[in-house]
């Protein structure tokens, strides 16, 4: 399923390890896994658990799916999602952020 430009937007399709078209960063100790109960949009939400005692307290777990911009060249561009947390301990926080690589000219400096 696509939601907007985002394959597998509203985290339908999965496979054992994980939903279709993501990847992610999950230290030792955390997992995701598919949650059917009252999902934003569709049939389904992705969960990241790092409840896990293994889990280290300075460590981040993520979901992340790489695209082509090329549709949205010279566009403005929303990202609109939801989080819903649950057991944050003090100081945790959570993020949603969307970011653009640009190719850079192999002849131009790079920063």
């Amino acid at each position: 399923t696509t939601t907007g430009s985002v394959p597998n937007g509203s985290f339908e399709t999965w496979t054992e390890k994980g939903p279709t078209s993501w990847f992610g960063v999950l230290p030792a100790g955390s997992k995701v896994r598919k949650e059917e109960n009252q999902p934003y949009i569709g049939e389904a939400s992705a969960v990241i658990d790092a409840t896990d005692d293994a889990v280290k307290r300075d460590s981040f777990s993520n979901l992340m799916q790489v695209i082509s911009a090329d549709a949205f060249r010279g566009k403005k561009v929303r990202l609109r999602a939801s989080i819903k947390t649950d057991h944050l301990e003090e100081n945790c926080r959570v993020q949603m952020w969307l970011r653009v690589d640009i190719k850079k000219d192999p002849n131009q400096p790079s920063n």
